[in-house]
C-alpha cells in the first residue's frame, strides 16, 4: 500500500513492481492516479471518494497490507497506516511534514509493527544505477513538464503553486 502518487510514490511503485509486489496506491488527485496505473499500480484509490481502510481490509487474506509506504507526508496518514497494516507489518515513512502527528503506541505494539523512516541511502546507489541502465526504472516517463533553464522561476512556481499538475519537472540546459 502506497500513500501518494507523486514523485516519491511513483518511484516506490516502480521499485515494488520490480520486486513482484501487488501495489495499491492512494491519492486525492485523479490525474496522479491515472499515471500510477500507467506505471503498473494494481489498484488505485481516490481517498476523497473511498475509504482506504475499508478498501484494503481484505488484503493478505483479511489481515491488511504487509507493507505500507507513506510517500505523501501528511501527518494523519501515519495513524491510518498503523491501523491498516497487517500483523508484523512494515511502515515506511518517505514523505514528511513538520506538523505533529498522533501515533497509537498500542496499535504498533499490538500488531508488532516496524516503523522505518528513510530519506537517502547511499548503499543502494549501485543497485539503482543498474536498474536505470537496464531500463527497469523509467525516470524519463515521470517528466510531466520541461522548461528551458532560463525559465526556471516559472518551473518552480508551477511546482509550488500547482503540484497536482506535475510529477517531475525538468529544466533543459540545452535550449
Amino acid at each position: 500500500m502506497i500513500y501518494g502518487a507523486g514523485t516519491v510514490g511513483i518511484t516506490v511503485l516502480q521499485v515494488a513492481k520490480m520486486q513482484g509486489a501487488r501495489c495499491i496506491i492512494a491519492d486525492i488527485d485523479r490525474q496522479r492516479l491515472e499515471r500510477a496505473l500507467e506505471f503498473g499500480a494494481d489498484v488505485v484509490l481516490n481517498s476523497r471518494e473511498k475509504s482506504v481502510p475499508a478498501e484494503v481490509a481484505g488484503e493478505m487474506d483479511g489481515l491488511g497490507p504487509s507493507v505500507v509506504i507513506d510517500g505523501a507526508g501528511i501527518p494523519a496518514l501515519l495513524d491510518e497506516a498503523c491501523r491498516i497494516a497487517g500483523p508484523a507489518g512494515r511502515i515506511g515513512l518517505l514523505g514528511f511534514s513538520a506538523a505533529p502527528c498522533n501515533v497509537s503506541q498500542q496499535e504498533i505494539v499490538r500488531k508488532e509493527l516496524s516503523l522505518v523512516g528513510s530519506r537517502l541511502n547511499r548503499r543502494f546507489i549501485p543497485e539503482v544505477v543498474r536498474w536505470l541502465e537496464a531500463g527497469n526504472l523509467k525516470p524519463q516517463d515521470m517528466i510531466t513538464q520541461t522548461f528551458a533553464a532560463a525559465d526556471a522561476p516559472q518551473a518552480f512556481e508551477l511546482v509550488e503553486k500547482h503540484p497536482e499538475q506535475t510529477l517531475k519537472v525538468q529544466l533543459a540546459f540545452d535550449a
